[in-house]
């Protein structure tokens, strides 16, 4: 469920138009190589899919032909348009789960290993395979709008032309986890952890402000950009829905997907400005101060629960680790004389060592940097 800067979307454009993408049959997606080249693939055709997967998956294809059926059709009614048929790829290659859209050649495509997604996810619906098929749905769906000029520049030039991907992370990656939850109940958004971690910015008055939370950077302080991104960036999407209307964010992307100079918006031509202008056309007011509306509201949202809890007199906690940003996923050791932990950073990833009373922290299995 990853997303790229501005910068890095033209660029990624530009690679497509240029190179191409390659099929599932030589064992590269999206242009990735690496897969095995024993695989052996098939495809499923649905109404509005091929689906695209090798051996040992084809009960997970069959599940995610109902699947991307269904959510088509509750993302096309509420966005109003959809590619008329997407390429959905299936490859188990990793050791992890993930999945992400191509809006360009109308491709999604999803790594299906699984491991404890529970415990970032909220997956509590009936399928993993729904959380993120509907996930990439929504990317792969409203990118795609476009209206007016943009819809006859697009008969013209093919799919460079994408005005939707001209505009804040939030209201792409948090659209995507709000979507979630208004059609499928649960998303990230209403996890008990998301909701602990936007009560202690509440609580500590830490609220970011509209410039923290609308590009991609290396931010180096907590909360992390893609939490921002995703999980408080969901939280600003319901409250634009919930303040003006059910159908706000469907008439933001309608109005934005009008603009076509949304294209030139890479090298900062009238992003702000152009902004502005969607905004007071969706719901009346400019940037500004739809995010002090949201900052008040989010306040409202917490300090009751923050009182309650107060009154409780919770019992208190022992913290162990020091690192600080993302820690979790704790698992003692069979002689319960370790704690092993995941740790994310701004600078490093890993599985960790600690003791029960917090000493002789260290890693013992490197992940790499953290996004």
């Amino acid at each position: 469920m990853k997303t790229v800067s501005m910068h890095m979307r033209l660029v990624v454009t530009l690679m497509v138009l240029f190179f191409g993408v390659s099929l599932p049959a030589s064992g590269q997606i999206f242009g990735l190589t690496g897969f095995d080249p024993e695989l052996k693939w098939q495809t499923l055709e649905t109404e509005h899919f091929r689906i695209h997967f090798h051996q040992g998956l084809e009960g997970v294809a069959q599940e995610a032909a109902l699947i991307a059926e269904e959510s088509y059709q509750i993302i096309k009614d509420e966005f109003g348009q959809a590619p008329a048929k997407l390429d959905l790829f299936f490859v188990d290659a990793f050791d992890f789960s993930n999945g992400f859209s191509n809006p360009i050649a109308d491709q999604v495509g999803i790594f299906t290993s699984q491991y404890r997604l529970s415990d970032w996810a909220n997956v509590r619906l009936d399928s993993w395979w729904r959380v993120v098929i509907f996930h990439e749905l929504v990317h792969a769906i409203e990118l795609d709008q476009t209206r007016g000029i943009s819809a006859v520049l697009r008969a013209i030039f093919g799919k460079i032309v994408l005005p939707n991907f001209m505009k804040p992370v939030p209201f792409i990656e948090g659209l995507a986890v709000y979507e979630k939850y208004k059609h499928l109940g649960e998303s990230r958004l209403s996890d008990s952890r998301t909701r602990m971690m936007l009560r202690q910015m509440v609580l500590d008055n830490h609220l970011p402000r509209f410039a923290e939370i609308q590009g991609a950077y290396n931010r180096s302080e907590w909360p992390s950009i893609g939490m921002l991104w995703y999980n408080y960036g969901s939280w600003l999407m319901r409250y634009m829905e919930e303040t003006y209307g059910a159908d706000t964010l469907a008439k933001f992307d309608a109005v934005n997907a009008q603009r076509p100079l949304n294209l030139l918006s890479f090298n900062g031509v009238g992003w702000g400005e152009n902004l502005d202008e969607v905004l007071r056309e969706t719901v009346g007011v400019p940037t500004d101060e739809l995010y002090q509306g949201f900052r008040a509201w989010l306040r409202d949202q917490f300090n009751s629960e923050i009182q309650s809890i107060q009154r409780e007199s919770a019992t208190d906690a022992v913290r162990l680790s020091v690192l600080g940003f993302v820690t979790g996923q704790p698992t003692w050791s069979p002689d319960g004389s370790w704690i092993a932990y995941r740790y994310s950073g701004p600078d490093r990833a890993g599985l960790r060592l600690i003791t029960p009373q917090g000493e002789d922290d260290h890693e013992i299995i490197p992940g790499g940097a953290a996004h």
